[in-house]
């Protein structure tokens, strides 16, 4: 009987777990460019693991959608997570005021919840990271009290088979954040 009972429980924690990888998947199928945002507060532009400073290809594709979405007026300020963000922003044609504004964290779900305390609770974000990252990244700003809208960064939509480590990091941080809190599962 406990047997049945522990191969039960592993069973539906592997269903489970296969669900949130298709989610992440399926969220990850973002239109591309700015035409389907509507007007937000500001634009955060979040930092990339793979090498903040200095600006690494994958930030920079970021930093470009964000400014694609500024010069769209689609709001009137940006958000960054590094001030070598900031000062890319300003040379590539943000004019130097407080149109930027950055906040700090060690992981996106600190740098989440530091962009919720500067911009407010409940107001309108356009969130600039990359397509996989889109489920729980929407789940992490809504805990913190945004209200988001996702634009996945240039270049960030590929097939899922290439970033199967992301799929199932997003995955279990999706599973584990829905149980426990997008704000415990800072390893996504």
């Amino acid at each position: 009987m406990l047997m049945k009972l522990v191969s039960l429980v592993v069973t539906a924690a592997v269903i489970y777990l296969i669900v949130s990888g298709v989610q992440v998947v399926l969220a990850a199928k973002l239109p591309q460019g700015t035409k389907t945002l509507k007007p937000a507060a500001t634009i955060l532009v979040l930092g990339s693991s793979v090498a903040p400073s200095p600006l690494s290809a994958d930030l920079v594709n970021r930093l470009e959608e964000g400014l694609n979405c500024f010069n769209d007026h689609l709001a009137p300020s940006l958000t960054v997570t590094a001030t070598d963000a900031k000062a890319w922003l300003e040379q590539n044609g943000v004019p130097k005021s407080d149109d930027i504004q950055v906040v700090n964290g060690a992981n996106t779900a600190s740098q989440l919840q530091a962009a919720a305390t500067t911009i407010g609770a409940g107001k309108k974000v356009i969130i600039v990271t990359d397509a996989m990252d889109a489920y729980w990244v929407r789940g992490t700003a809504v805990h913190y009290g945004l209200r988001p809208q996702i634009a996945p960064a240039l270049n960030s939509e590929r097939p899922f088979y290439d970033q199967l480590g992301t799929v199932l990091s997003q995955a279990s941080a999706v599973a584990v954040g829905r149980i426990l809190g997008f704000q415990r599962t800072s390893w996504a």
